[in-house]
């Protein structure tokens, strides 16, 4: 295996194992706190995760890659990204805080204020965090242990701290707490021999960074901003417990997320290399990706959403049966959140960056009027539609983008799969077997007549499968 897709993996595996350990305290909350208190959780986090996205913009990958180059050809230093960060984690904090207490104003919104507040605090740890650095200086093995612990030291807090619904407040200090002692161990551990602070900042270097990082880190914004949005307005439209359902539900595709993260990021580690190369080849093998992946990802899809009721109700217990029609509906999230990192890997890859801002920004003005409209007109499961409905806009503006440079074809495979995919969903719903059976033999039949109807080959799996192997 070739040292860089080693790094890859190494960071891959690393975020799979510290999500699936923290996914294990997010279930035990569920159940421990309940519905309505748990929305309480998935608000707060909610806010965090949105007001991370407005302090970052890119900061993170701009850090990386100055780290990654020779010092002498460095534009920006160490302290020149950092402290960047840090006056965007402040800025961010001021009006993310603001906005929230505007939403949130009255005496009986006290708990809800509180757990917000001790969420948004860790703004400044993820501005302390120095991860960036490390993964310029391929320090990969380092992040991946330390995010591990970190999720170890915050689960086995929660299972000792947190032993009812009147403990919330207790889940995002355990947070916080656990989070700031992996800032303390990476500047402890940093390598002797690198010089990281120099006194030398001001607010014309806080520009020129903002300025560099931006075009890195707007496309984030756009993608990700929709998705975090639906707790929030549904706590607030509706109720805590609403959130906490729907929060219960995306929380397990977010699990099925991290194997797209994991199967895009090794894939496409060496897309450069080979891009310029051999475009040709580069080309075959993209459409062989995409056609894998719409088969795989839409089969995984049909499980999820004929199992929903099993899974959702073995993870958080009965209490949150009602979320089994919002994972059926969120399940196909996952697909399409495959197919559009494809074309998003495919455009950076390339060094196409402002072709992909260019399609997120379409995607976005779009969205935000699905997500506030379907959510005030039909509530947890219009905020389930919505999720779709946006990632799907996300996909079609990335795809009309990704064409003008990958002659790959993608409506066909993927229009053919639908009416497959639907015909093994009703089948599947009229035989006599457990749910979770059911599942597994739509997957299985859709699996089987897309090759049959040679939506994928042969060729295409082996052709992975070698990528995959060679990565």
């Amino acid at each position: 295996m070739k040292k860089h897709s080693l790094f890859v993996t190494y960071l891959s595996i690393g975020e799979m194992i510290a999500f699936v350990i923290g996914f294990v305290a997010n279930a035990y909350l569920g159940r421990t706190l309940g519905p309505t208190t748990f929305g309480l959780i998935i608000i707060g986090s909610s806010f965090l995760m949105n007001s991370l996205l407005v302090s970052d913009l890119g900061l993170k990958t701009l850090g990386l890659l100055e780290t990654s180059k020779h010092s002498d050809t460095r534009e920006f230093s160490f302290s020149d990204i950092f402290l960047t960060k840090f006056f965007q984690a402040l800025l961010s904090f001021v009006i993310v805080y603001g906005i929230m207490r505007i939403l949130y104003n009255s005496e009986q919104e006290t708990v809800l204020r509180t757990v917000c507040f001790f969420y948004l605090l860790n703004i400044f740890f993820d501005a302390l965090l120095i991860e960036w650095f490390y993964k310029g200086l391929q320090k990969f093995k380092t992040v991946s242990i330390l995010r591990i612990a970190t999720k170890i030291c915050y689960t086995v807090g929660i299972f000792i701290f947190v032993t009812s619904s009147e403990d919330v407040v207790t889940v995002p200090v355990i947070f916080f707490i656990t989070n700031m002692a992996s800032v303390a161990m990476l500047f402890l551990l940093i390598p002797k021999g690198h010089k990281i602070f120099q006194l030398s900042f001001s607010i014309k270097t806080y520009g020129n960074v903002l300025k560099h990082s931006l075009p890195l880190g707007i496309g984030a914004f756009l993608n990700e901003f929709v998705i975090y949005l639906p707790p929030i307005l549904l706590g607030k439209l509706f109720s805590d417990a609403e959130a906490g359902i729907f929060g219960a539900a995306f929380k397990i595709l977010i699990l099925v997320k991290v194997v797209d993260h994991a199967f895009t990021t090794v894939l496409f580690s060496s897309l450069p290399k080979m891009w310029h190369n051999n475009k040709k080849e580069t080309e075959a093998i993209v459409q062989s990706i995409l056609r894998f992946t719409i088969v795989i990802s839409m089969a995984l899809s049909l499980l999820l959403a004929l199992s929903s009721e099993f899974v959702i109700t073995t993870i958080y217990g009965d209490k949150y049966d009602s979320g089994s029609i919002i994972l059926s509906i969120v399940s196909w999230f996952f697909v399409l959140t495959m197919l559009n990192s494809i074309f998003s890997y495919g455009l950076i890859g390339i060094g196409k960056k402002e072709r992909y801002v260019r399609a997120t920004i379409h995607g976005f003005i779009i969205n935000i009027g699905l997500v506030f409209s379907l959510i005030y007109l039909y509530g947890i499961k219009g905020a389930g539609i919505a999720i779709v409905l946006s990632e799907l806009v996300f996909v079609i503006a990335g795809f009309r983008q990704f064409k003008q440079f990958f002659s790959v074809r993608f409506y066909s495979p993927f229009f053919i799969s639908i009416p497959l995919a639907g015909g093994a969903f009703t089948l599947a719903m009229l035989l006599p077997l457990p749910i979770i059976a059911r599942g597994i033999c739509a997957a299985l039949l859709f699996i089987g007549t897309a090759l049959l109807c040679k939506v994928i080959n042969s060729h295409d799996i082996q052709l992975v499968k070698e990528k995959w192997n060679e990565s």
